[in-house]
């Protein structure tokens, strides 16, 4: 369950910076997106890498709904707050 937890985190912090990525490319900001990119990236491999080296079908798909929940809780925080 600390796994599923540590996903649903990394899901809404991975949200948070694709909202940040989006503002940047809006304002034409080069090194903001580019760099916020290769961030998204990088997060969104270790995140798929982790889940798919997770042992078990049912385990895997507790972890891809944890991802997925915690990325619609970053899309929630981050309209509330902007």
């Amino acid at each position: 369950m600390k796994r599923a937890a540590l996903y649903f985190l990394a899901g809404a912090v991975m949200d948070a910076i694709v909202t940040a990525y989006y503002l940047a490319v809006d304002s034409r900001a080069l090194f903001s997106a580019s760099t916020l990119s290769a961030l998204i990236t990088i997060v969104s491999m270790f995140a798929v890498n982790g889940i798919l080296a997770s042992e078990g079908g049912r385990r895997r798909t507790v972890l891809i709904l944890a991802y997925a929940l915690g990325n619609g809780a970053g899309t929630a925080a981050v309209m509330l707050i902007g």
